[in-house]
């Protein structure tokens, strides 16, 4: 039920193997930056070289290594001004090499408000919606930034899920799975009893794009993680972008525990927000429109201001 059946990864081809190229933070230092590779992003957030240019795909492997160079890039803006956001790390190891980690904003398990981004599967990481879009179009249409730009006008606290940072090398050399994060579902899962669950947020939205739904629909079916009444309480909505959403639990809740659940969805229509059938006698719980266009990874994107205008309505409603 609710699958949205073209759903592609965020890198297609490029994905293979992405989780097993993860380095550890011990290892980062023998990374190249962007800088390195002779890349930067201008003031606009495209990728260009020394000359001006914007980059030009040569071959696979540097194609890698300089998405990896983006990787960090990304994590680097996002802890600088305007965006200011915290790396925190979560385990038990006892190095943070061997740890996990998110991205959010100061205080934000003390606001009202939260919203929280969950990104794809594959090569993406916290910060990025599609990394093919970042590095051949511009941050603003591949990354996060552009969320974290409209939440913090607003006020609201924001949690950046890294779903897919699941492995590290260890000092022998050897491929490991962090502790509490060996999966993007495990990652999801664990983030939200340690940092959502425990904040004080009276309403939470959450912005799932592709498998991130997958995240977030599990999420909802773990018992420890959604109590029976915390869609009535604290779940405002859950905006999916081109996604897989499958939650049966959202037909037993009543309508007053009920999350809104909207689903963008890449169709032909260049119109935003137009509403479409349900795909089949389950999907009466997830109102589908359409995302503004009809490639997978540009939904997120495309659909923000609507996607924006939802959260606020429904933000607004929780006031009442």
């Amino acid at each position: 039920m609710w699958k949205q059946t073209h759903m592609m990864d965020e890198s297609s081809s490029e994905i293979k193997g992405s989780n097993d190229r993860e380095e550890s933070d011990q290892h980062r230092h023998q990374m190249k930056s962007l800088a390195d590779f002779g890349y930067h992003f201008d003031k606009d957030g495209v990728m260009r070289d020394k000359h001006g240019k914007q980059f030009v795909f040569t071959d696979q492997q540097s194609y890698e290594a300089i998405g990896e160079a983006v990787t960090e890039e990304i994590y680097n803006i996002m802890q600088r001004a305007p965006y200011n956001l915290r790396k925190t790390h979560f385990g038990t190891a006892c190095n943070n090499d061997e740890k996990s980690f998110i991205f959010h904003t100061k205080d934000f398990d003390n606001k009202e408000y939260m919203v929280i981004l969950i990104h794809g599967r594959g090569v993406v990481r916290a910060g990025q919606w599609a990394r093919r879009l970042i590095m051949n179009e511009s941050l603003d249409r591949g990354s996060q930034l552009p969320y974290l730009r409209e939440c913090s006008k607003r006020g609201w606290g924001v949690l950046v899920m890294n779903t897919n940072h699941n492995v590290f090398t260890d000092r022998e050399g050897r491929q490991r799975t962090f502790e509490g994060s060996g999966s993007a579902i495990e990652h999801g899962i664990n983030v939200w009893k340690q940092f959502v669950m425990p904040s004080k947020a009276r309403c939470i939205a959450v912005v799932a794009h592709s498998a991130g739904g997958i995240v977030i629909s599990n999420i909802m079916e773990k018992r420890s993680c959604w109590m029976e009444d915390e869609g009535r309480t604290r779940i405002g909505c859950i905006c999916l972008t081109d996604s897989f959403f499958e939650a049966p639990s959202l037909e037993k809740m009543g309508k007053s525990s009920r999350p809104c659940v909207r689903h963008w969805v890449a169709h032909p229509s260049k119109e935003i927000g137009v509403p479409l059938p349900p795909l089949d006698d389950h999907d009466v719980y997830v109102e589908r429109v359409t995302a503004g266009t009809n490639v997978h990874e540009e939904t997120s994107p495309v659909a923000i201001d609507d996607i924006f205008r939802f959260i606020e309505t429904i933000f607004k409603e929780f006031n009442s």
